[in-house]
């Protein structure tokens, strides 16, 4: 099988997100610690295994909490920060 970025349409095309972010399953997610003790509270979620599925970047209901509060937040004080 031909890997897609051998192809050479794909090399005139640069990818922006190849320098970006981080690699799950071999890098751990960063965790704030802020974000994560109001998860904690708000949910009752376990913490050693909410770290790790943070961590692990896994696809369950924790990560997704932590992930669209993180965004939400991010949003608040994006539009704080442009209209005042």
């Amino acid at each position: 099988m031909n890997d897609i970025r051998s192809h050479t349409w794909s090399l005139q095309v640069k990818d922006r997100n190849r320098d970006m972010g981080l690699f799950p399953g071999k890098e751990k997610m960063p965790i704030e610690d802020k974000l994560l003790s109001k998860i904690l509270e708000d949910f009752s979620f376990d913490k050693k295994y909410s770290m790790k599925c943070i961590e692990d970047n896994r696809h369950n209901h924790i990560t997704a909490c932590y992930h669209l509060i993180d965004k939400r937040n991010k949003k608040i004080k994006d539009r704080n920060e442009n209209y005042s």
